[in-house]
C-alpha cells in the first residue's frame, strides 16, 4: 500500500486518542512512579525506599529523609522518561497531559509498526485490518491516557519484531544489530523478557541460512551495550550483581503463596499477607544498600517453600492463571480498575475464537510464524508461574490481531462456501475463443 495509507492510519489513530487522553485518564503521577520521580528530582537518585525521621523504612515520599536506599524494583526506561519530562516541564497537570499526548503519538506509531510487521509475515490486506484494529481497540486507546510503562514496552516490542523480520528478509547484519538495541531497551522496560533471549537466538539460528554467528553476535553485543550501564549502576549501588531488578522474588511470591488467587494482592479482597515469621524477618532488616536484595530474598524463599510443599496447589494456580490470561477473572472479587468494564472484556471475547482459528491454520507453516508462536507460549508460561493482571496481556495483544483477522476471513470463507452455493473466491475465468 502507498505511504498515503500509512499516513491515514497514523492520523486516524491520533485523532481517536488525543481527545480521549486530554479529557480522561490519569491526572497525576501515582504510586511508585510518583516516589521515584520525586526522589530523582530531589537529588536522592533512583530510589524507592527511604528512611524517615523516626528511622522507619517507608516507600512513600519523604521530603527530608535520613537516607534514600537505592532501588532496582522497576526497570528504568519509563521512570527516566517521566523524570525527564517533569524536570523540564514541572510536575503539574500540564505535564501529565503532555506525557499522555506523547503516549498517543507512540500509540499511533504502534499502528504503523504493526502494519509493517503483518505486511512482511502475512499480506497487506491483513496488515491494514490489523492496524485498524489497533487504532480502535478500546484498551489500547485507553492505555495512552494511563501513566503506565506498557505504553513504552508495547511499542519497543513491536519495533524489535519488525527489525528481526527485516533481518530475516534481507539477511543483513545491521538489522540484527538494531534488533539487539531494541531488545536491550525492552529489557530495561520489562525485565521478564530476558527469558525470551535464548529463544530469539534460537529463532535466528533457524531462519538465517548464512553468517549465523555474525547475526547472533551483532544482536547480543547490541543488547549488552544498551543494558550494561544499568548493570554497572546496580553493581556499584548494591555491591552485588543485579542484572535487571530486585523484584523477582516478590513477584514470584505474589503468585505462589497459600492465599494466592492467581492475580496480584492489592486487586483482590481480602488481600493475602506474608507469614508472621517472615514479616518479623522483614521488620528486622536494617536500612542499607543491600536492603532490597535482602527483602527480595525473603519473598523468594517463602515462594519456593510454598512451591515445594504444595505442588498440587501450584498446578491448580497455574491453570487458573492460564484462564485469567486468556479469558477472564472468574471466581474472585477482582478490583483492578476497569477490568469489569464491557469495553475491556467484550472486544477480547469477540477476537478470541477467530484468533484460535487463525492460530490453528498458522500451524501449516510453523517455520514462518514460529516467533509469534514462541511469544504466545512464553508469555503464557510466565503468567502461569507468576501472576496475571489485565495489562500483562497488552504485551502480546497486537500480535493476536493478524491471526484473529485471518481466522475471521477463513471462517467467513468456509461459511460462505458451505451455505452460499454461488459464492466463490476465485477470479472469473476468461475463456479462450
Amino acid at each position: 500500500m502507498s505511504n498515503k495509507t500509512l499516513i491515514f492510519i497514523f492520523f486516524l489513530a491520533l485523532i481517536i486518542r488525543i481527545p480521549i487522553v486530554i479529557v480522561s485518564g490519569d491526572r497525576t503521577l501515582e504510586n511508585e512512579f510518583c516516589v521515584l520521580v520525586h526522589n530523582m528530582l530531589s537529588g536522592h537518585g533512583y530510589s524507592f525506599f527511604s528512611v524517615d525521621k523516626s528511622g522507619e523504612i517507608v516507600q512513600h515520599i519523604v521530603h527530608d529523609p535520613r537516607a534514600s536506599l537505592p532501588t532496582a524494583t522497576i526497570p528504568p526506561v519509563y521512570p527516566l522518561f517521566l523524570a525527564g519530562m517533569c524536570s523540564v516541564f514541572g510536575t503539574g497537570l500540564e505535564v501529565i497531559i503532555l506525557i499522555k499526548i506523547i503516549q498517543a503519538l507512540i500509540g499511533a506509531m504502534c499502528c504503523i509498526v504493526l502494519y509493517r510487521i503483518v505486511a512482511l509475515k502475512f499480506n497487506e490486506r491483513l496488515a491494514f485490518a490489523s492496524a485498524l484494529l489497533f487504532c480502535f481497540y478500546p484498551i489500547l486507546v485507553y492505555l495512552c491516557g494511563q501513566i503506565s510503562a506498557a505504553n513504552v514496552y508495547v511499542f519497543i516490542n513491536l519495533v524489535l519484531l519488525l527489525l528481526l523480520f527485516k533481518g530475516e528478509e534481507t539477511g543483513k547484519v545491521r538489522w540484527f544489530f538494531l534488533a539487539g538495541l531494541a531488545f536491550g531497551l525492552l529489557l530495561l522496560s520489562r525485565a521478564e523478557v530476558i527469558l525470551f533471549a535464548p529463544f530469539i537466538l534460537l529463532w535466528i539460528c533457524l531462519v538465517v541460512r548464512t553468517r549465523r554467528a555474525k547475526m547472533i553476535s551483532a544482536f547480543a553485543v547490541a543488547a549488552i551495550i544498551v543494558w550494561s550501564p544499568w548493570g554497572f549502576r546496580n553493581y556499584k549501588r548494591f555491591d552485588a550483581f543485579v542484572p535487571l531488578t530486585t523484584q523477582g522474588g516478590f513477584n514470584l511470591w505474589q503468585g505462589q503463596n497459600l492465599q494466592a488467587t492467581g492475580t496480584r494482592s492489592q486487586y483482590t479482597d481480602p488481600p493475602f499477607q506474608i507469614s508472621l515469621k517472615k514479616k518479623e524477618e522483614i521488620l528486622s532488616l536494617q536500612p542499607g544498600m543491600r536492603y532490597e536484595l535482602e527483602l527480595d530474598r525473603i519473598y523468594m524463599n517463602e515462594a519456593l517453600a510454598f512451591m515445594k510443599n504444595h505442588p498440587t496447589k501450584v498446578l491448580k494456580l497455574a491453570l487458573r492463571k492460564f484462564i485469567f490470561y486468556w479469558g477472564y477473572y472468574w471466581g474472585i472479587k477482582f478490583t483492578y480498575p476497569g477490568a469489569r468494564a464491557v469495553a475491556y472484556w467484550l472486544p477480547w471475547f469477540i477476537l478470541l475464537p477467530f484468533f484460535i482459528i487463525g492460530l490453528i491454520h498458522s500451524m501449516r507453516d510453523v517455520r514462518k510464524y514460529c516467533l509469534f508462536h514462541l511469544y504466545f507460549i512464553l508469555s503464557t508460561l510466565i503468567a502461569m508461574v507468576f501472576f496475571v493482571i489485565p495489562r500483562y496481556r497488552l504485551f502480546m495483544l497486537p500480535l493476536v490481531f493478524p491471526f484473529a483477522v485471518k481466522g475471521f476471513i477463513d471462517f467467513f470463507t468456509y461459511c460462505a462456501r458451505s451455505f452460499l452455493p454461488t459464492y466463490t473466491n476465485r477470479r472469473p475465468v476468461r475463456h479462450q475463443y
